[in-house]
């Protein structure tokens, strides 16, 4: 996508890539790079139990005699 007059060092136009580390946008008459802020994956976490791990054998129940 390009953006029409917006580098901020010679007021041309900018295209925007991404590559290995991210996005940023390029102008194409002086090469100035600007890196540009995505959105972080945000991680939830599971109500109920948060221990790590297997969970414990529950004992049998002894009939009663």
């Amino acid at each position: 996508m390009v953006d029409f007059k917006a580098c901020p060092r010679c007021k041309g136009d900018m295209v925007r890539n991404r590559d290995m580390y991210g996005e940023y946008a390029q102008c194409l008459q002086c090469g100035n790079a600007v890196h540009t802020q995505s959105a972080r994956a945000t991680f939830e976490v599971p109500i109920g139990r948060q221990r790590p791990g297997r969970p414990r054998k529950q004992k049998a129940k002894q009939p009663a005699a």
